[in-house]
């Protein structure tokens, strides 16, 4: 598995501990940040996720293709805790 940057690795920890129930199951990185200039994000600056969920579908799939582990199963039936 992926070392996570350590700023993000925190940031997650904390979700996990206030809000668990918020806390994704399964992560997609992109290397391409979202733009304006590449149709990712509006006038205003905000993710347009209709259009990240198209040019991303088979990433999104490919993520979600892998039975759930025993923790992710876990996770899920505990509601996060």
């Amino acid at each position: 598995m992926q070392q996570l940057p350590c700023r993000l690795s925190r940031a997650l920890k904390l979700l996990l501990l206030h809000r668990p129930h918020e806390a994704p199951l399964r992560v997609v990185f992109i290397d391409e940040p979202f733009t304006q200039a590449n149709g990712m994000r509006n006038a205003n600056f905000k993710l347009l996720w209709t259009k990240v969920e198209e040019t991303y579908t088979d990433e999104i799939k490919k993520a979600f293709a892998e039975p759930l582990t025993a923790e992710e199963t876990h996770r899920l039936e505990s509601g996060g805790h």
